[in-house]
């Protein structure tokens, strides 16, 4: 009976893991194409497409980092999820969360 409930909650945390990786693999996918969409709040220029592939990548390189950094250290990272680069078109400082439902970028 015992081994019955365990190892239903180890299936239920395995299917929870898996969701939850779907979900962030899926979110990544639009990521690229919905921030070549916007505009700079600075100057009002497109993102574009090539630009947001590099700002994609860089920030897959230094998430990839950051783990990297904790697993030498044994400790557990918080990564912000908004991304932080500089408007390709004029420089400004800017943010933007690809997880949120239509978040614009911001100026920082």
């Amino acid at each position: 009976m015992i081994g019955a409930v365990v190892l239903a909650l180890t299936g239920l945390t395995a299917v929870g893991f898996l969701a939850v990786l779907v979900h962030a693999q899926r979110m990544m996918r639009r990521a690229v194409p919905t921030l070549a969409a916007l505009a700079c709040p600075k100057c009002g220029v497109v993102v574009g497409g090539e630009a947001a592939a590099r700002i994609a990548e860089r920030r897959a390189e230094e998430i990839r980092r950051f783990h990297a950094e904790a697993r030498e250290r044994g400790a557990m990272v918080r990564i912000d999820p908004r991304w932080r680069f500089d408007c390709p078109s004029c420089g400004a400082a800017l943010t933007w969360d690809p997880g949120a439902r239509n978040a614009p970028l911001l100026a920082v």
